[in-house]
């Protein structure tokens, strides 16, 4: 019995390795600012969808969303929601500045490594996902959501 239960510690600990390192973002509200905290990594794409809060779950409102994409040469660490730039181009049916006023709204942030000749496999890309009422600071710092301790 003492050798399953060290096999299976061993195992447990060993899985862990080779899961990918959960990367970080910082959200300001005030400004809406989206500051990426991992080394190596610039936002590939963000997408804003407004939801409705149901008791245990948000039932997402699919026709009510503005996705940012990178187009440009070079993603950024760092994005103003009010402002995106130049090398992200604006996709969806609602307007960007009328959406980030509404109260429940659905952050998805897919971030990429900026070294392209090093992208291989699943760590060199990660997904944040965040919701608006679970913003309770200015300042927020939010993980990955992969289920790697």
């Amino acid at each position: 019995m003492k050798n399953w239960t060290l096999l299976i510690i061993v195992i447990f600990f060993n899985s862990c390795g080779i899961c990918p390192k959960k990367t970080s973002l910082e959200f300001t509200k005030s400004n809406r600012t989206v500051k990426i905290l991992s080394d190596d990594f610039y936002i590939k794409s963000i997408r804003i969808t407004e939801f409705m809060p149901k008791e245990h779950y948000i039932e997402l409102i699919d026709s009510n969303y503005v996705e940012f994409i990178q187009v440009g040469p070079r993603g950024a660490y760092e994005i103003s929601l009010n402002d995106i730039g130049e090398n992200y181009w604006k996709k969806g049916n609602s307007k960007a500045k009328e959406l980030l006023n509404k109260k429940y709204l659905e952050y998805i942030v897919k971030i990429e490594k900026v070294d392209p000749e090093k992208k291989n496999d699943d760590s060199d890309r990660d997904v944040i996902r965040f919701v608006s009422s679970e913003l309770v600071k200015e300042k927020n710092v939010i993980e990955s959501n992969h289920p790697c301790p």
